[in-house]
């Protein structure tokens, strides 16, 4: 287990968090989790008769750009964009993050309170949820929250969950969404850095982006691990309880 392997981090992680006094942590689920961009960016290479690598997607409608130039109507490039990710296929065989599995198990051994939270379609619920029993079996399928109503938008709808079941660290990568968060809840945010949001400017003191993150190469230590076991790490999380 981690903790066995790294106990002098994992002690530091469970220290830290205790900062939050009980309050959760909410973990997304695309980028963070699990690592879908892969099964989607196949798709979308094959439809655009090209090849298309992660470093390209410079934010989450960079498909739909590159459909459009390829000849797509703007209507058909967007729908070729939502399709791209929203598949069983992309769901149900896209690997884990690496580094997420260290965390998972850190809370896990330590007992430390924590829910999944996606903006995904409802109807993927139950193929999310068979995901999840075949990589974390041990996570209550309870605590995976997907239930967005249809055009409510992601930020909104991530925010109305982390008000609701008392979210006080939530570890998100689509800033867009981060920064309604922010605004409606609480919560402090991690943000690990991913192409479509390494290059924009955060200047908001609950949104701290951590490390370069590789979401196909696996570190010794996620950088969110990193920062959770680190000095910085209780000031940041501070700020979140004061908000009471």
């Amino acid at each position: 287990m981690y903790i066995e392997r790294a106990p002098i981090i994992s002690a530091a992680v469970g220290e830290n968090l205790k900062i939050l006094k009980g309050g959760l942590v909410g973990l997304d689920i695309d980028a963070v989790t699990q690592a879908t961009i892969y099964k989607a960016l196949d798709y979308a290479s094959l439809k655009l008769n090209r090849t298309i690598v992660m470093d390209e997607l410079t934010d989450y409608w960079k498909l739909a750009s590159m459909a459009i130039k390829n000849g797509m109507s703007e209507e058909e490039a967007y729908s070729f964009a939502k399709i791209a990710f929203n598949r069983n296929e992309v769901y149900q065989f896209s690997p884990r993050v690496p580094g997420i599995a260290s965390l998972l198990k850190i809370f896990r051994d330590l007992e430390i309170p924590h829910v999944s939270i996606s903006s995904r379609p409802s109807e993927f619920l139950d193929i999310t949820k068979k995901w999840f029993f075949e990589n974390f079996p041990w996570i209550d399928p309870k605590n995976i929250i997907m239930d967005r109503p249809r055009g409510m938008p992601g930020g909104d709808y991530k925010a109305s969950v982390i008000e609701k079941e008392g979210v006080l660290l939530h570890i998100d990568d689509a800033l867009e969404e981060v920064e309604i968060i922010v605004d409606k809840t609480r919560a402090c945010i991690l943000m690990p850095s991913l192409p479509w949001n390494i290059h924009k400017e955060v200047n908001h003191p609950r949104i701290k982006k951590v490390g370069n993150v590789s979401i196909s190469n696996s570190p010794n230590v996620w950088p969110v691990i990193s920062f959770l076991a680190s000095s910085e790490a209780k000031q940041f999380l501070n700020l979140s309880v004061a908000q009471y």
